[in-house]
C-alpha cells in the first residue's frame, strides 16, 4: 500500500512523482527483504516531512528486536540510496506490526518496535536504544560490533545538557571503527562526532552556529555548524547538527578537569560524570 498526504497545494505532477517512486521503493524493499507486505506513507506539513515503512506480520515478529533493529537500518540506508524524493525528508521511520484479520477487515493488532532515522539514514537520538552489558552501563559507554558494518560503534548515554529528556538539549558523542575492539586494539579513527538534539518551544540556533570545545577555560577546539529544523509530534521546535571533529581535538578537549561546551552565546559544562565517560571512550585503543 502506498500513500502520499500533503499540505498545501501540491501539483499534480509533483504528487504523480512522488506516487511512483514511492512505487519504486516500495518493489526495492519487498526484492531485498523477500517480505509479503510494506506499507509506504509519506506526511508533508510545512515544516517536517516523514516516509513511514511498516513491516506488516514480518518473520521478524517472531525473533528478536536486534534482528529488527539491524532490518530497520538497513531499510533506512535502502531509503537513503534509492528514493529519489530523499533530500526532501527530515526523517525515514520504521515500524513492525502485527495484522489480524476479521470478515476481511484488516485491524491492527499490535505495534512492535518503531525506530525513526535522519536522511542520511542515522538513527535519531530520540530512538536510540543501545543495550549495554552491566560493565558498560556502569562505565556510562556502550560498546558494539556489528558485522553486517564490520565496524564497532562506541558512545556514550545521551548527555542531558540542559531541560529534561525530550524538552531541553541533549548530545551524544561517539565514534566508529572498522574492526572488533573485543579481538584488537586498533588505531583510533580520524573523527569523533557528536550529536546535537533540541527540543524546545522556540528556536534556539536558528543561524550557522559557533562551536568551541573549551578545556579548563582554553579553547581546545572551536568549528561551525548549522542545526536543521522541523517540528516534533507535541508541536517543539527540534533542531539536530551531527558534528565531527578530529579525533586529536577530542583527546586535547577531555584532558582537562574541566569540559565546557560553547553553542553560539550558549555555553553548557559537563558533569564529572560525563566527562569521565568521554575519557572511556579512548580506552579501546592504542595509544
Amino acid at each position: 500500500m502506498l500513500s502520499f498526504l500533503a499540505s498545501g497545494c501540491a501539483g499534480i505532477r509533483q504528487a504523480g512523482a512522488v506516487i511512483r517512486d514511492l512505487a519504486d521503493l516500495r518493489n526495492e524493499i519487498l526484492q531485498k527483504f523477500k517480505e509479503k507486505e510494506v506499507d509506504i506513507n509519506v506526511r508533508n506539513s510545512e515544516r517536517h516531512s516523514a516516509i513511514l515503512i511498516r513491516f506488516i506480520n514480518s518473520d521478524l515478529n517472531d525473533k528478536t528486536s536486534d534482528e529488527r533493529a539491524v532490518r530497520a537500518q538497513e531499510t533506512a540506508e535502502l531509503v537513503k540510496a534509492h528514493y529519489a524524493q530523499i533530500q526532501s525528508l527530515n526523517e525515514i521511520d520504521v515500524l513492525f506490526v502485527r495484522m489480524s484479520t476479521s470478515l476481511l477487515v484488516f485491524h491492527f493488532s499490535e505495534g512492535l518496535d518503531f525506530y525513526g532515522f535522519d536522511n542520511q539514514a542515522r538513527l535519531l537520538p530520540q530512538f536510540d536504544r543501545t543495550r549495554a552489558n552491566d560493565e558498560e552501563s556502569k562505565s556510562g559507554v556502550s560498546v558494539n560490533y556489528s558485522p553486517i558494518k564490520k565496524q564497532t560503534e562506541i558512545q556514550t548515554a545521551a548527555m542531558q545538557l540542559d531541560g529534561v529528556p525530550g524538552r531541553g538539549l541533549t548530545v551524544i558523542p561517539h565514534l566508529a571503527i572498522a574492526a572488533d575492539t573485543s579481538k584488537v586494539t586498533p588505531q583510533p579513527p580520524d573523527k569523533v562526532s557528536f550529536d546535537f538534539a533540541s527540543y524546545s518551544p522556540k528556536q534556539r540556533f536558528p543561524n550557522l552556529t559557533r562551536i568551541a570545545f573549551i578545556a579548563d577555560n582554553k579553547v581546545a577546539y572551536q568549528t561551525e555548524g548549522q542545526f536543521s529544523t522541523g517540528r516534533s509530534a507535541d508541536n517543539l521546535v527540534t533542531e539536530f547538527l551531527y558534528l565531527q571533529i578530529p579525533y586529536s581535538a577530542f583527546q586535547k578537549s577531555i584532558q582537562g578537569k574541566v569540559l565546557t561546551l560553547r553553542l553560539g552565546e550558549q555555553e553548557f559544562t559537563l558533569t564529572a560524570e560525563q566527562l569521565q565517560s568521554l575519557r572511556k571512550m579512548t580506552q579501546f585503543f592504542k595509544d
